[in-house]
């Protein structure tokens, strides 16, 4: 009798946990309402900037930089919107152009190279990359510079937008970890795909750097080791209901909850970049000046 009650209650803990685990993963898996797929056959009633990335864009991970810039008030001649995937990497993002394409967008953003970065880091996450996202070959830094290019080639080819590429942010919060010498590596990368394409170029990971060498800040946590703190994040964000600062804070991190995506400090990087792209091509197009197109 004992032995059956504990059986019964063994199951209801082993349902509930799994329970738990399928909505957090459901929550983080949630694709924004404000995707190119289905902005497509909306009226264009703005201009339109359609923000490219990975998780850091997606939003479900991540503070939402793309709603948070269609929320300013001084944004509402423009509409954004959102094609961030989790966990793409730049090979991912060339394969889903078309709907971008398709908006005939008047910005486009990149973000992407975060996963690049994780990548890098041993072969055995370069073979699980390779698999989780079905890639043609191992990730690498020339590959990236390789799909980065044609990325731009086929949006300046086939749209008439004021592109920008984001430099990757930092992958952890630690300067001298291996993570962020290929965060700095792989930023040179876009910099320079910036300058060969005549495209804007936003310093994201040098802004970083500058804030956290400015106060000093040393990271309770090695990257390498952060695979728990993304599990506890999504835990702690959809089933305790707290804010990605909140996490951040209890993980003792100062613009990422888990390492690699974004609390609000962060995002508010991302945002200001951008902003500011956007004003200089609308300050300079009265007086014919070309920025990033």
């Amino acid at each position: 009798m004992v032995l059956s009650a504990l059986l019964v209650f063994g199951t209801l803990i082993a349902f509930s946990i799994l329970g738990v685990l399928l909505y957090v993963r459901r929550k983080v898996k949630a694709l924004p309402r404000n995707r190119p797929e289905t902005c497509a056959s909306t009226p264009r009633t703005k201009k339109r900037v359609v923000c490219i990335g990975d998780s850091i864009t997606q939003g479900t991970l991540s503070f939402n930089y793309v709603d948070a810039l269609s929320s300013k008030p001084y944004n509402h001649d423009f509409e954004f919107i959102n094609a961030g995937m989790g966990r793409d990497l730049a090979w991912n993002v060339l394969q889903r152009l078309d709907p971008v394409i398709d908006l005939k967008p008047g910005f486009i953003t990149i973000l992407i190279g975060s996963y690049e970065v994780d990548a890098t880091l041993s072969h055995k996450r370069e073979k699980k990359y390779k698999k989780s996202n079905k890639l043609p070959q191992i990730p690498s830094p020339e590959w990236f510079r390789e799909n980065l290019n044609q990325i731009l080639q086929r949006l300046q080819n086939e749209t008439t937008a004021h592109i920008a590429l984001i430099s990757p942010p930092l992958v952890g919060e630690d300067l001298g970890e291996e993570s962020n010498y290929w965060s700095a590596e792989y930023s040179v990368i876009v910099k320079e795909v910036a300058e060969a394409f005549g495209v804007g170029y936003l310093p994201l990971n040098e802004r970083e750097r500058e804030l956290l060498q400015s106060l000093n800040h040393i990271s309770r946590n090695a990257y390498k080791k952060n695979g728990h703190l993304i599990r506890r994040s999504a835990f702690r964000r959809y089933v305790l209901k707290k804010s990605w600062d909140d996490i951040s804070e209890k993980n003792g991190f100062l613009l990422t909850p888990d390492l690699i995506h974004k609390n609000s400090k962060g995002g508010k990087i991302i945002i200001h970049l951008i902003d500011r792209f956007i004003t200089r091509v609308e300050e300079n197009k009265g007086a014919g000046v070309t920025v990033g197109q």
